[in-house]
C-alpha cells in the first residue's frame, strides 16, 4: 500500500502546479534607434521565446530591441512550463516615433483669408479651407502638412491674393507643430 501511495501522490502533486504567466515591461514609446530594454517579469516560466516585429526570435530571458522604423511594434513573448508542456504568451505594443517632425499650417474660421498657399522648405501647398475646429497631424484634411522634417529652425511664408506673411517654427524629432495662419 505505501509503494502505490508514493506515486499516486507525485502523480496528484504534478497535476496540481500551475502554468507558466507570460509578462514582461517595457516603455510604451520611444524613437528610432534607441535601444529599448525589456524586462521579463513572467511567473512559473523554465524557458522563452521573444517575437520582434521583424519575425526575429530571441530565446533569453530579458532582451534588447532596437527599433528601424517609425509605427506601432508588437512585441510577444511566450513562457513555458520545465517539461515544455504547457505555455502562455502576451503581445505588448510600443511606438516608435520618427527621428524628424512634422509642421502642419491651417487657417482658423477666424481668418478673412482665401486661397493660402504656403511655402516651407522649398514647396508650396495650399490651404483648401478654413477650419473650425485645428486639425492634427494624425488627421490634416483642410491643412498643408509638412512630414520627415529633420530637427531645426525653419521659415515659413505664405500668401494669398491680398495678403502675405512670413514666420519661423522650430522643429523636434518626433514632434508636430500645428500653425494657425490667421
Amino acid at each position: 500500500m505505501k509503494k502505490l501511495l508514493f506515486p499516486t501522490l507525485i502523480l496528484i502533486l504534478s497535476a496540481c502546479t500551475k502554468p507558466p504567466v507570460a509578462a514582461f515591461k517595457m516603455d510604451n514609446e520611444c524613437f528610432i534607434g534607441d535601444t529599448v530594454t525589456i524586462t521579463n517579469s513572467s511567473d512559473k516560466a523554465h524557458s522563452y521565446i521573444w517575437e520582434l516585429p521583424s519575425g526575429e526570435l530571441l530565446n533569453s530571458k530579458d532582451i534588447t530591441y532596437i527599433p528601424t522604423t517609425s509605427g506601432t511594434k508588437d512585441i510577444k513573448l511566450t513562457a513555458f512550463s520545465k517539461n515544455l508542456k504547457e505555455d502562455n504568451n502576451i503581445t505588448k505594443s510600443i511606438k516608435v516615433k520618427p527621428l524628424s517632425g512634422s509642421v502642419l499650417f491651417y487657417l482658423s474660421t477666424k481668418s478673412a483669408l482665401s486661397n493660402t498657399v504656403v511655402y516651407f522648405l522649398e514647396t508650396n501647398k495650399p490651404i483648401p479651407v478654413r477650419l473650425e475646429i485645428p486639425p492634427t497631424c494624425e488627421n490634416s484634411t483642410g491643412g498643408a502638412l509638412f512630414l520627415d522634417i529633420p530637427d531645426g529652425t525653419y521659415e515659413y511664408f505664405a500668401g494669398d491674393n491680398t495678403y502675405s506673411w512670413s514666420g519661423s517654427v522650430t522643429v523636434e524629432k518626433g514632434q508636430c507643430h500645428v500653425i494657425d495662419l490667421r
